[in-house]
């Protein structure tokens, strides 16, 4: 009852997702983004409880060197999904360079084309019932 007190009162102040400057100043930016999924989750034998559906928490920073050149990196932080405020691990880490004529250079853990795919998952969640092909 208290997780769900929690979820109630933090789902009404705090919108499910955000973009905060936490810091600018003549050429430099940093950026606080972020989206709080969470759900109830309810399974035969088990209490209801509220869990974490794969938040995000990420940081962008970026510095303007030049007129045509900028700095940039990224983390985004996620939650386990063991249970809600296990731990925390980094799901992208990067930094490079963008070049208005010639592009982005990036190096670290990052999106591929690979990533955007998804595949189907026809399961019901929320209880012990799952159907799939």
């Amino acid at each position: 009852m208290k997780k769900l007190c929690l979820f109630l009162l933090v789902s009404s102040i705090i919108p499910s997702s955000f973009a905060v400057p936490l810091y600018q100043q003549e050429n430099s930016r940093i950026d606080l983004r972020g989206s709080l999924r969470f759900q109830l989750q309810h399974k035969q034998g088990v209490p209801t409880d509220l869990v974490d559906n794969s938040s995000r928490i990420s940081l962008r920073l970026t510095h303007k060197i030049n007129e045509n050149l900028t700095a940039l990196g990224n983390l985004e932080m996620r939650f386990t999904d063991k249970s809600l405020g296990d731990s925390v691990y980094t799901r992208y880490l990067y930094a490079g360079f963008q070049h208005k004529s010639l592009g982005t250079l990036t190096f670290g853990k990052q999106t591929t084309n690979g990533d955007l795919l998804s595949t189907a998952d026809y399961s019901y969640n929320l209880t012990d019932v799952k159907k799939s092909n």
